[in-house]
């Protein structure tokens, strides 16, 4: 289950090396910018990504990774730097709730009522969301055009950094990933936000009191990741 949930964070990040795909279109047209400078570009692209980063947050119910074979679906939210994802293991029939914030990565499953937490950060995966990494460093990015979804308006924006190619659709509006398509050495990998909500209750993104939390020594950390259910909590 944490390796299932470590990986698709991993995938958002665009950790990978990549590979520019054809099949990114949405509705099969996109209405292609004929005068925005480079600056005026990478000025947009960070507007849009600090606002979805920064500002609003999201949720989303739709998560999709293709390329393992299998539709992985889950609930993710961000807020800010915040990250909250639950996810149900199907051999092991265990939902596990992922949460990052400023003290470190918890993993937990509200069933059984405890958890861990990843404490030394050089373990830790990059957990990060695309447009944090975007929005720091715009000199990757460019703005491709507009497309339409859902009759609200998308920015489509491709990647091409040194460790990543892709190709994100963003909101206009406030700037919350809809789409992103990268390709790797297993495939072709999707993460899809069709049913975005703005502002995600401030209690997602709280452990419930009633979970106890151990934390994980830094050389049990890769024993953990490896595991498909929560098992015993470990002290240091």
């Amino acid at each position: 289950m944490r390796k299932t949930l470590l990986i698709l964070c991993l995938t958002v990040a665009i950790s990978a090396c990549l590979s520019q795909t054809s099949d990114y279109s949405i509705n099969g047209q996109v209405k292609w910018p004929t005068s925005l400078t480079r600056q005026q570009q990478q000025s947009e692209i960070t507007r849009l990504l600090t606002l979805g980063t920064e500002e609003v947050g999201y949720t989303c119910n739709i998560v999709s990774i293709p390329s393992w074979g299998q539709n992985i679906t889950a609930d993710y939210a961000v807020s800010g730097k915040r990250i909250r994802m639950v996810q149900t293991n199907p051999q092991t029939n265990i939902t596990t709730v992922g949460l990052q914030n400023e003290d470190g990565l918890f993993i937990f499953d509200p069933v059984n009522k405890s958890g861990i937490k990843i404490v030394d950060s050089s373990q830790m995966p990059s957990y990060t969301s695309i447009s944090s990494q975007m929005a720091v460093d715009t000199s990757g990015a460019s703005i491709v055009g507009e497309d339409m979804f859902d009759n609200r308006r998308v920015v489509v924006i491709d990647l091409d950094y040194p460790s990543a190619k892709g190709r994100v659709w963003l909101w206009k509006d406030h700037g919350v990933p809809l789409r992103i398509v990268t390709r790797e050495e297993r495939g072709l990998s999707e993460f899809n936000c069709f049913d975005a909500k703005i502002n995600p209750p401030e209690k997602l993104f709280l452990i419930p009191d009633d979970v106890e939390i151990k934390d994980v020594s830094p050389l049990l950390t890769q024993m953990v990741r490896q595991n498909s259910s929560l098992g015993p909590t470990v002290t240091r």
